[in-house]
């Protein structure tokens, strides 16, 4: 059985790129930081959609309870 070879010498009769783990390693810090990216805007949408509804309720029991903006509260 063949074994894996470092550096530029040819693995399975291919030539290797030198540049390959730069190359790799830049390909994935794009990814993490898309990710990083699409996570943060999903906790901030999680917030909205969680604050926004809890407002409006404080704002109806507010009116409910002082008879609403028109009266000066």
């Amino acid at each position: 059985m063949a074994k894996a070879e470092t550096g530029n010498r040819p693995i399975g009769g291919k030539e290797v790129n030198p540049n390959l783990e730069k190359v790799w390693n830049e390909k994935m810090k794009g990814k993490i930081a898309r990710y990083n990216i699409e996570t943060r805007r999903k906790e901030v949408r999680d917030v909205i959609e969680q604050t926004i509804p809890m407002m409006l309720n404080m704002y109806e029991t507010h009116n409910e309870q002082t008879g609403g903006c028109e009266n000066g509260n």
